[in-house]
Parts: C-alpha cells; sequence; structure tokens
C-alpha cells in the first residue's frame, strides 16, 4: 500500500547554500549516489561498467577516510582517500565512453562486464555504520582486464574508526556454539526439542544491534550460495566479540565536529559550467526552485511506515546547464529508506528549465532543506 508522504519543503534558499563555491550546510552528513552504466572502448577492448553506489564522505560529523580508503581497494581496485579520486583511476582504467555506433562489430572475446554496488545498511548515531560491498568483473577471455569476485558485509567503527569484518564482529569459540572453521562460522546449537546448525559467511551490525548475515545455503547442490538473513540481538549477542559487545554499549559523550568536509572529498565528479553567486543568478534561480519544489511536492511518495516520522534532511544536487539532475547526495539523513526515495524522486525528475545567466545557460549546485511531516 502506497501513502502519500506529505511534507512541507522551506520555501527560500540560502545564498550561502546554494553554489559550490560557497560554504556548504555543514550537517555531517554527506553520501553520494551514483547510478549509472557506460560503455566504454579501450582499443580493441569494449568495457561494460554498471555502477550503483551510495558512498560516504562524511558520516555523523566524521571524516571516515579509513572506510573511504578501504571502499575504494574493495569496489575500484584503487588506492584513494576520495571518490572522485577513486572513480576517475577505474574510469580510466575502462577507457574512454562510446558516444556513437561502433564502425565495425565489436570481439565478444575482448569484453569485460564489471558490475559494482555498494549499499548503505544503516547503523547507530556516532558508534557504526554498515554496508554491502559488491564488485564483479567479468572479463572475457582476450580482455586485458583483471577478473574480481567481491561478496562482503562491513561495519565501520565510528568511535576507533576501524572497519569490521564478520570475524572481527563474531568471537571464536564461544560458549553457545560459535566456532571459525576457515572462512565460515558455525553456529551448533542443542535445545530440549531440537538440534540447531548454521554457518555464516559475512555479517555486519544493523540497527538495534541486529546482524544481517549471509548464510550459507546447506540444502544448495552444486554452487555455494549464500542467503541474507537478520539475526536478532537476543540471538546474535551470544556470539559477538568483545570488539561488538564494546562497540554496542559504549557511552557516547558527543563527536568532534569537523569545520567543513575538505575541498578533495568534496569535489564533483564531472565538470560543469557553474553560475556565480550574483543577482542574475538568484532571479534565474527563483523561478527554476519553484518548478523543483513543486515536482517534489507532486511525487515524493513512500509506502506506509512509521507515522510520527517528523523532521529535516537536507539534499544536494548539481542542475546542470541542460536542466537534467546530477550527482545528488543526502546531505542530512533520516533513514536509507527515506534517503533512496528522495534521491529517485529527483533523478526521475523531467528536464528543467537551467539557470539562465544574461542569456547563458550554466550549471548550478543546490542544496535543498526538506521538512518532512506525515498528516
Amino acid at each position: 500500500m502506497i501513502k502519500r508522504l506529505y511534507f512541507i519543503l522551506f520555501a527560500f534558499f540560502w545564498a550561502s547554500c546554494l553554489f559550490a563555491q560557497t560554504p556548504t550546510v555543514n550537517s555531517g552528513w554527506s553520501m553520494r549516489y551514483v547510478k549509472a552504466h557506460y560503455l566504454m572502448a579501450k582499443g580493441a577492448e569494449t568495457n561494460v561498467v554498471d555502477l550503483d553506489l551510495e558512498w560516504p564522505d562524511e558520516i555523523d560529523f566524521q571524516d571516515v577516510a579509513p572506510l573511504r580508503a578501504y571502499l575504494a581497494q574493495t569496489l575500484f581496485d584503487v588506492p584513494a582517500a576520495t571518490f572522485p579520486a577513486a572513480y576517475q583511476a577505474f574510469m580510466d582504467r575502462q577507457g574512454t565512453e562510446v558516444t556513437k555506433n561502433f564502425d565495425s562489430i565489436p570481439d565478444d572475446s575482448k569484453f569485460c562486464y564489471s558490475t559494482l554496488k555498494l549499499t548503505y545498511l544503516g547503523g547507530e548515531t556516532n558508534r557504526y555504520v554498515s554496508f554491502r560491498v559488491s564488485a564483479d568483473v567479468s572479463p572475457q577471455p582476450n580482455s586485458s582486464q583483471k577478473s574480481r569476485q567481491v561478496e562482503t558485509l562491513i561495519t565501520y567503527d565510528l568511535l576507533t574508526q576501524k572497519v569490521l569484518t564478520a570475524k572481527d564482529l563474531l568471537r571464536d569459540g564461544s560458549a553457545y556454539g560459535g566456532q571459525w572453521n576457515g572462512d565460515v562460522y558455525q553456529i551448533h546449537l542443542f535445545t530440549e526439542t531440537d538440534e540447531f546448525f548454521m554457518l555464516l559467511k559475512e555479517c555486519c551490525l544493523i540497527p538495534d544491534g541486529n546482524l544481517f548475515a549471509y548464510i550459507v545455503d546447506t540444502e544448495n547442490e552444486g554452487d555455494l550460495s549464500m542467503v541474507g538473513q537478520i539475526l536478532p540481538h537476543e540471538f546474535a549477542k551470544s556470539y559477538f566479540s568483545k570488539e561488538a559487545k564494546n562497540l554496542l554499549k559504549a557511552k557516547i559523550s558527543g563527536s568532534s565536529r569537523l569545520s567543513a568536509i575538505s575541498p578533495e572529498v568534496n569535489a564533483l565528479m564531472g565538470q560543469y559550467d557553474l553560475a556565480s553567486d550574483n543577482a542574475a543568478t538568484t532571479d534565474s534561480l527563483t523561478r527554476v526552485s519553484r518548478d523543483i519544489m513543486k515536482y517534489i511536492g507532486s511525487n515524493f511518495k513512500l509506502p506506509q511506515g512509521d507515522e510520527s516520522l517528523n523532521g529535516t534532511m537536507y539534499v544536494g544536487f548539481v542542475l546542470d546547464s541542460l536542466g537534467y539532475v546530477r550527482e545528488p547526495r543526502i546531505l542530512k539523513s533520516m533513514g536509507a529508506t527515506l534517503d533512496r526515495e528522495l534521491v529517485q524522486t529527483l533523478l526521475m525528475m523531467p528536464r528543467q528549465n537551467p539557470i539562465t545567466v544574461d542569456g547563458q545557460k550554466k550549471s548550478v549546485e543546490l542544496r535543498i532543506p526538506v521538512r518532512i511531516k506525515y498528516q
């Protein structure tokens, strides 16, 4: 059942929040959303790239540099400290984008298919955030690309700034029957009426101390398969390591607040002819912003949920010189589901009239506060 989410959009845009060259709203949160399909050519080779990424630049006023470095290496196979650097290095490796028909039929044996996915699974404020990380790079026999398959769940400890894997979260030799056997965690329990057996391959923490795990499907014949399953806290806590327990129980006294995220981390991926901050831009922006707010107000819908949810979120994006939304980011979150719905609404928005300054079409970076109120 779909229920309309009624909300109030702030009917003003702060001048200091509109443009890339001015300070941003420091909400302590910045999550990029990248969904794209590319056909690339590198000499006689053809590379097909699909990206579906929810990339953290800043979480709870923390720079999360170790997390970004881990994701850059795991997803892109690139040593980099920021998303723009990792993304550019990866795309350079794919060649140049194909924008017209091929002169001849490409050689199938020189294709490579790359699918990269990064999904934010939630977390607890100032404690941790968790992600699903997936990279499938499948080159054909005569491709020069390197084959790579990654499928993992991770938790980032915001207290110690460490990436935690399943082996960090689950203790070996648990009195409740949990034990590592190579890369698989075995749970073997006896109850009064039954015997319980489970194999965990990957896991991460999700809100309320629950555990999201990939369970090995022991009934599957042939290829190994994994099934995602949520293990409730009351069950999972019996197997938590000391590190995981400390993370869940630690007293939070507050977090150090960054004055601003660095320009390198915050950089845009594309090259845009951004409008300057002046009265002419403001006049054109008033017209465009009114149309954007009207569209969001008519199309932002969510499945029926917690009707007590109220608050303000921020979304940022580039409205390019053709009138299309580029590079959406959530700058203040109200939860992964709500964030994704707002981003998806923006990405589906029809082409708008671009900002016009002195007769020239320009790009502009917008940051919009959205007040959510269920009625």
